[in-house]
């Protein structure tokens, strides 16, 4: 038999090169071989892939065989564990290292009178008062609980936001092992926290911390976390336990405010689409999110009912957002929805869209931008404000990952114009970023006029008034030494009146954005005013039309204030009212009944 081995052109065999060296030579060899391959793989794994090749072995039908090669490029239709270099916690180090700047500017973001009356409310419950029982609002009870968890950190006004950051890191870190999962280049997956998380924090530069649409961006990550595939075309389902984890953030959500539950519900709707596995198996994930779902709001409604609350839970959850909903008001304040918009979120979720047929990737991104559509819509009959859409963070966000990995690879390709394209790429993105970064501008160019950056209540309040163009200190200069810390009194307008005059509201419903709320507020608003008949009321003209709709709303408190009450104080900002013969508010903790749908009629 011939031999098989090589030989050179004496007919001796040819010695490869490590059969040329000693042995020791030849682990030497290896372990420089191996050495050097590491080093390439740490060097190149910020670059975009090269397209792999295999060589396969081709039959014909004639029966004869051939040599070529088969296409391995990263689609993500056929992407699979080895299309990408696997990350390590280095890049998870980068892509927070980038949202953490974001964070601590939040923390100096102004508020307003929601985050107000959020924590007055906390501290009312810290001191034992039960939320619909002891005191009200228009808000549902989750934001509240939230706050008194953020107060309960010891860390004063600064406690909620801190949770909230918490909150963000830890979604960023969902974001980024979603962006992993998803087969993403190294530059999407560095920017995905901070393109679904850091966006909706620099979009509340406006007054807009803090608030339930904003806190909802971290828990829809959550949902996507826990119930979609780990292969971005589809696979396997989640098991049923991440699926009734799942569920429990829905509840959550239903928590901050019931209307929003449809977004997780759509979220879920395409993680079974996207699921290979038989019907029987779906049927058991939505049971086992059902079931969490339930459990959370069974155990609100529980501890409302046993604490004799429930019915009016019902009216502020359920029977208030269908009355505000009838009384459709989408003038006002959509103009300031220019922020939501010019920013680099909407071209990059074009992008993904635009290619997701190519990808095999249609339901995911379909889904996030139904989940963006039905945030829209959601939104749409609720009081006007730019902090409504910002629960659009996430599916836009999400979707935005997906193109940036796009136009990644697309800046990346071969080519003489590759150039060109990185400078339009990048001078795109720094034009409509710019309107995300108004935010901190504001802090800079207003630094020599903020007199302090602390994080207590008294320098957040005088910073805010300086960020706003907000004087609320001279609605309450006149009154100082007259009103005793502690007092109980009244404010139609910014909550911020009972903060600058250390007193506390003298019935359970707030005044403030009182001419966004229903009827059967107002009703209840009236009944109480007049039986409570605290010694001071306020009432805002600033900023709000108070001075028209108390009469038409209101009309027994106008006429009480007419008649058992003098001007103690009046300018352009507002009215003061006194009474000689105050009535007894209660204190907290006590009871007061709310009417109900009976007893307004």
């Amino acid at each position: 038999m011939a031999s098989m081995m090589p030989c050179d052109g004496t007919g001796a065999p040819v010695r490869t090169a490590e059969e040329a060296l000693p042995g020791r030579s030849v682990h030497y060899c290896a372990c420089l071989g191996r050495l050097i391959s590491g080093v390439g793989i740490v060097v190149n794994s910020h670059r975009v892939d090269p397209v792999p090749t295999t060589t396969v072995t081709v039959t014909t039908d004639r029966g004869t065989t051939g040599r070529g090669t088969t296409d391995r490029r990263t689609r993500d239709r056929r992407a699979g564990s080895r299309a990408l270099p696997g990350p390590g916690w280095r890049s998870l180090v980068a892509a927070e290292a980038l949202l953490i700047p974001i964070c601590l500017v939040y923390l100096w973001f102004p508020g307003d009178g929601d985050q107000v009356t959020f924590e007055v409310g906390a501290r009312r419950m810290a001191e034992g008062a039960i939320y619909h029982r002891d005191f009200w609002d228009v808000k549902q009870p989750g934001i509240y609980w939230f706050f008194q968890l953020g107060l309960a950190l010891h860390l004063d006004v600064v406690g909620p936001r801190l949770l909230e950051i918490a909150g963000v890191l830890l979604g960023g870190l969902l974001v980024w092992r979603l962006a992993c999962s998803w087969r993403v280049g190294p530059g999407a997956r560095l920017l995905s926290p901070v393109l679904v998380l850091g966006s909706y924090l620099l979009l509340t530069h406006r007054a807009g911390v803090t608030q339930i649409e904003g806190l909802l961006n971290v828990w829809l990550v959550a949902v996507v976390a826990l119930t979609w595939p780990s292969r971005p075309a589809g696979g396997p389902a989640r098991p049923v336990l991440r699926w009734g984890a799942a569920g429990a953030v829905a509840g959550v959500v239903g928590l901050l405010k019931l209307v929003y539950l449809p977004l997780p519900a759509v979220l879920f709707a395409g993680a079974l689409l996207v699921s290979r596995v038989p019907h029987r198996a779906r049927l058991i994930r939505i049971a086992a999110a059902a079931a969490g779902c339930a459990a959370v709001l069974l155990g609100a409604v529980g501890y409302f009912a046993w604490n004799g609350a429930l019915e009016h839970t019902w009216i502020t959850s359920v029977t208030i957002p269908l009355e505000t909903a009838r009384e459709l008001n989408v003038s006002k304040g959509w103009f300031r929805w220019k922020d939501l918009v010019v920013n680099p979120l909407l071209p990059l979720s074009v992008a993904a869209l635009l290619t997701a047929r190519r990808r095999g990737t249609v339901i995911r991104e379909a889904t996030f931008a139904g989940t963006a559509l039905v945030a829209v819509l959601l939104a749409w009959p609720q009081y006007p404000g730019q902090y409504r859409m910002l629960m659009l963070a996430a599916p836009v966000g999400l979707l935005a990952v997906v193109g940036a990995d796009v136009v990644w690879r697309w800046t990346a390709r071969e080519g003489r114009v590759r150039a060109v394209r990185r400078a339009i790429v990048l001078g795109t993105a720094v034009v409509l970023s710019l309107p995300m970064l108004w935010g901190p501008q504001r802090l800079l160019a207003n630094r020599s006029e903020i007199p302090g950056w602390g994080l207590g209540e008294d320098a957040r309040n005088s910073r805010d008034f300086v960020l706003l163009g907000q004087d609320h200190d001279r609605k309450v200069r006149d009154l100082r030494g007259r009103i005793a810390p502690g007092t109980a009194v009244y404010v139609f307008g910014h909550p911020h009146v009972y903060e600058l005059l250390d007193v506390h509201p003298a019935i359970s419903i707030s005044g403030w954005d009182a001419d966004a709320k229903p009827r059967r507020v107002w009703a209840e608003l009236e009944r109480e005013l007049v039986a409570a008949r605290p010694e001071w009321i306020y009432v805002e003209y600033e900023w709000s039309r108070y001075r028209s709709i108390i009469p038409e709303r209101a009309p027994k408190v106008a006429a009480m204030l007419n008649t058992s009450y003098t001007v103690a104080s009046s300018a352009s900002h507002g009215a003061w009212y006194r009474t000689a013969s105050p009535g007894r508010p209660c204190g907290i903790p006590c009871r007061n009944d709310l009417a109900t749908a009976a007893v307004l009629g």
